[in-house]
């Protein structure tokens, strides 16, 4: 395509060198940046690779700490590269990029797009299992933050729950998420966004991976608001299949401690709700639902 095309020619490397030349002109850099990304998201990667876009992209952005534009724009460059290839996240963090990230998140806590940009680029940098305690350590609270500040921005929460669940599969990102009422802010969301199957499929994940610490040997101590939310979820969303299936994931992973058994127990509608979730797809849900029924009964 004409992004390669142009790549292939060096557009990159002339991008790059325009940021260097006119580092004073905000309003050019957050132009640039915006051209950067779309050329190097069909740009041929081994083309992307040897020609310092990470440090420079880094570089201005530190220049203008105090522009959100800029930092907005310089987020998004860093998820274009981030998105096509590991070795370019591993860079980026090894650079102290997640911790500009961060940094700008906390600083334009009420840009709803800094906190969007921040979090899609963020829950990208976590994928490589490798990055993953580090980019908790240093990600788990702004995203919290970010979520909490616009937590009724759809695509705020919904990139936030994603990124949550793919870091709450460390233990050390565990205990940060409980430590700072993740999960009241995930049950937040789930009441905030009802309407959305997605927001709460991703949501019932998170709290799987945060109920249960293999590591640790605990289970997270379920409340009777947690199983109203659970409840709800599989209510209005009875016909899709995701929801149904991460309900049921999340209330096996809290029946395995028994101090939970009562409270499961207490809600006359849950036996039928997985029943009916068993008889709709029969085909993956019998051997978890029969489980259930066994403890609720």
């Amino acid at each position: 395509g004409i992004r390669a095309e142009i790549c292939s020619l060096g557009g990159v490397n002339q991008m790059l060198l325009y940021l260097e030349n006119f580092l004073d002109d905000r309003l050019f850099i957050g132009r640039a940046f915006a051209s950067l990304s779309a050329i190097m998201s069909g740009a041929d990667v081994q083309v992307l690779h040897g020609n310092g876009a990470i440090s420079c992209i880094m570089s201005v952005m530190s220049s203008h700490t105090d522009d959100v534009y800029v930092q907005i724009k310089g987020t998004a460059a860093l998820w274009y590269l981030a998105a096509r290839e590991d070795d370019f996240k591993h860079k980026i963090v090894q650079n102290g990029g997640a911790k500009l990230i961060t940094n700008s998140m906390s600083r334009f806590i009420s840009s709803e797009k800094m906190q969007e940009k921040g979090i899609i680029t963020l829950w990208s940098l976590s994928t490589p299992l490798q990055l993953r305690s580090e980019i908790g350590h240093l990600a788990v609270i702004p995203i919290l933050r970010g979520m909490q500040a616009h937590v009724t921005g759809h695509k705020v929460v919904e990139d936030g729950l994603s990124a949550l669940k793919a870091l709450s599969t460390h233990s050390s990102s565990k205990k940060i998420l409980q430590e700072n009422d993740a999960i009241d802010l995930i049950l937040d969301s789930m009441w905030i966004h009802s309407e959305s199957p997605i927001i709460q499929q991703i949501a019932l994940g998170a709290l799987s991976n945060i109920s249960v610490d293999v590591d640790a040997n605990t289970v997270t101590q379920i409340t009777e608001n947690d199983l109203s939310a659970i409840v709800t979820a599989m209510q209005l969303h009875d016909l899709d299949r995701g929801v149904q299936e991460s309900a049921l994931i999340l209330l096996k992973n809290y029946s395995f401690s028994p101090n939970n058994h009562s409270v499961l127990r207490q809600h006359r509608f849950l036996s039928s709700l997985i029943r009916s979730a068993s008889a709709r797809f029969s085909d993956t849900f019998s051997g978890r639902s029969d489980f259930l029924i066994g403890i609720l009964s």
